[in-house]
């Protein structure tokens, strides 16, 4: 069979990554293209478009780069009808993903919606092209599944993936020193790497470690505080020995508290991006682990609350504090990459 996966953003790509990982257990000659990452490209998916070129984030950003995500959009579809798959796995990065979802339904192509649009959250409009567009849809979180069959809508859920790249109880934490983790985007390292630096500046007899992306390099300040370094690993590894993080929000501040490390979750932008989100937004927290359990378990400092006196009062305040006793029983394990590989396989036959 042939598959074409779309993941505009690290995160998805190690998603599908995994997903390919499975396919690969269970069938024999799969040809795999799309587009993505490093992660996909080491298990035999032949990249068509990298995601140095797809990930733009905020109202700002897309405006600016319209061009650009215009030719992805037609350079996809030329790869999709070059490639003819039996299925198109769309992994997340709603903005991108709903409209092609659109295009192969009407060019009759199968689609598996992985990792769905936070409808919940905001922009309840995209239920109608989900339910219209898509052939099968796979929630990751429980109280999305939930929220989906209320509203009649059939969704599959295998439990959370993030499950087969964390095992937190592999060993003991060293908790030498704290966790930045300023996301992967341009506009949130530019907005909250001063904030670290100054965080820093504030507590000198604390170490600090930055999760840093290479291909991201040029953006990180050159001129630190002797106590603050750049790491360029996974948020995983540095995490694992840290005492405290501090995280941008998004999909690490999940991986972070499977770790079990205690963490405040940050978050700035620009002021036309932060007022039309606030305007959109329905839910009561930006944070995963506090949207799972229902109640904020996890501080957040949200735009002019990110601040690094408001950042060091968390940390004296949670450090060394378990505040994740619900979370794993309510993201349970049930082979999820797995689950989602034979689901593409049933589908694309």
């Amino acid at each position: 069979m042939t598959y074409f996966f779309i993941a505009g953003e690290e995160s998805g790509s190690n998603y599908a990554a995994q997903i390919i990982r499975e396919i690969k257990k269970k069938d024999t000659q799969p040809k795999m293209y799309g587009l993505g990452g490093d992660a996909m490209k080491n298990e035999g998916c032949e990249i068509v478009i990298p995601l140095e070129q797809l990930n733009f984030m905020g109202f700002s950003a897309v405006v600016k780069n319209v061009f650009t995500i215009r030719k992805n959009f037609k350079q996809t579809k030329n790869a999709i009808l070059s490639t003819q798959p039996d299925v198109v796995c769309l992994v997340d990065y709603a903005g991108f993903n709903l409209r092609m979802a659109k295009w192969c339904k009407q060019n009759d192509f199968k689609t598996v919606y992985y990792i769905l649009p936070k409808v919940w959250a905001w922009n309840e409009k995209r239920i109608k092209i989900l339910q219209q567009y898509c052939d099968k849809l796979v929630s990751i979180f429980p109280f999305e599944a939930d929220y989906f069959r209320q509203k009649n809508i059939d969704v599959h859920y295998f439990g959370n993936p993030l499950f087969e790249l964390i095992k937190s109880d592999e060993k003991e934490r060293k908790e030498e020193y704290i966790a930045l983790l300023p996301g992967s985007r341009k506009q949130e390292i530019n907005a909250l790497m001063p904030v670290f630096i100054k965080l820093a500046e504030q507590m000198p007899d604390e170490k600090f470690k930055v999760v840093a992306l290479k291909k991201q390099s040029v953006l990180y300040p050159e001129l630190l505080p002797d106590n603050i370094e750049y790491v360029f690993d996974s948020v995983v590894n540095i995490a694992q020995d840290s005492k405290f993080a501090v995280v941008c929000s998004g999909t690490a501040t999940l991986e972070i508290a499977l770790l079990k490390v205690p963490q405040v979750i940050v978050y700035k932008t620009g002021f036309l991006n932060y007022h039309i989100a606030k305007r959109l937004i329905k839910v009561p927290y930006i944070g995963l682990p506090n949207l799972i359990a229902g109640e904020q378990i996890v501080p957040e400092l949200i735009q002019k609350a990110c601040t690094a006196e408001n950042i060091s009062k968390q940390i004296i305040a949670f450090a060394g504090k378990n505040i994740y006793q619900t979370l794993e029983e309510k993201l349970y394990k049930q082979h999820t990459s797995e689950k989602v590989a034979e689901l593409l396989l049933a589908e694309g036959k």
